[in-house]
């Protein structure tokens, strides 16, 4: 009986500690389904004009006006669509700024920090960078900038 006291007691931890790790998921998952998404508005932001070409590169929004005086790397704010920021990086490509507007994972950019790592390298026509963001986004630019 004893020997089957023993058997039984890391079963039972391994079960809870399964049990707690779905809910855990479970709750991640309930947590980044509910986010802002882009208000119709600004979805006529992502058409390319006779000032400003907008492409979608491996999953990132990108601004490029003709002739770029410098780049902007965009972090989006925690939970909130990175098309919604479509209107804002426009306006600031049409003023000769190339801008990048980065997808991030869950729509969590502390799930993606590094992101901007690859990015300056694919436009070698600018060659002065800025990163940014909004709130969490805002965050996580400033920390890649400290890295």
């Amino acid at each position: 009986m004893k020997n089957q006291k023993k058997k039984s007691f890391p079963c039972r931890v391994f079960l809870w500690l399964l049990a707690i790790l779905l809910a855990v998921c479970i709750a991640f998952g309930v947590y980044v389904s509910d986010y802002y998404h882009t208000d119709p508005a600004a979805e006529d932001a992502l058409v390319s004009d006779r000032f400003v070409s907008v492409t979608e590169q491996n999953g990132n929004w990108v601004f490029a006006p003709e002739s770029p005086t410098a780049g902007l790397i965009f972090y989006p704010g925690g939970k909130v669509e990175n098309t919604a920021y479509a209107p804002l990086l426009h306006d600031l490509a049409e003023d000769g700024i190339l801008c990048v507007l980065v997808k991030m994972p869950c729509n969590l950019a502390v799930l993606d920090m590094n992101a901007a790592d690859s990015i300056p390298e694919r436009f070698s026509e600018v060659t002065d960078w800025y990163i940014g963001g909004h709130s969490l986004g805002g965050a996580m630019a400033a920390w890649m900038n400290l890295q």
